[in-house]
């Protein structure tokens, strides 16, 4: 096992138990508070992609998700509403994947940024209201970030063990369809 790798695991240990402590023993708001703060920091993450070099820009990036947030949190207040923010975010990584696949060029700051808001806002909406919503929803959420983990990283480990035919090169050159989930 490599050097890297082995802090990979170690710090994979170490978030899972922190994670596992914060949804199973204390209260819901306390995991939305976090699961907020994850997003936000996803948001400032993401925002290197738009190519802002300065923090005021980036803020104002972490600022805007976090609007969006506030607001479809605030629109979610019926059934209906909450099935069509989740309709239009699958409509949204389906169209993603297709960009992905028959246009993988750069794209412009702006699409990017749209990129982020798609991907940041309905996976913490989707998050919070599985965790809120339902009975034991706790569980539920931990289920789901465990399968992500668990499908992340076997596609990680098949795709260095057996991968041969690259899946997107200009995107990501190092994922193969042998490791892709």
């Amino acid at each position: 096992m490599s050097d890297s790798l082995r802090k990979r695991v170690l710090t994979s240990v170490v978030l899972g138990a922190t994670l596992l402590s914060i949804l199973l023993w204390l209260p819901d708001w306390v995991t939305v508070a976090v699961m907020t703060a994850l997003v936000l920091f996803g948001a400032w993450e993401w925002s290197a992609f738009l190519r802002l070099v300065a923090p005021g820009p980036r803020l104002g990036y972490v600022a805007l998700v976090g609007m969006l947030l506030w607001l479809v949190w605030r629109f979610s207040t019926t059934p209906e509403r909450r099935d069509l923010i989740l309709v239009l975010a699958v409509l949204w990584w389906l169209a993603a994947l297709a960009w992905i696949v028959f246009a993988p060029r750069r794209v412009s700051p702006w699409a990017a940024a749209a990129a982020g808001v798609m991907a940041l806002v309905p996976s913490w909406f989707a998050l919070v209201r599985l965790r809120l919503t339902f009975p034991h929803g706790a569980q539920w959420v931990l289920f789901a970030l465990m399968l992500v983990w668990v499908a992340d990283s076997g596609a990680f480990f098949c795709g260095r063990q057996f991968g041969r035919l690259r899946l997107a090169p200009v995107v990501s050159p190092g994922k193969t369809w042998e490791g892709s989930p």
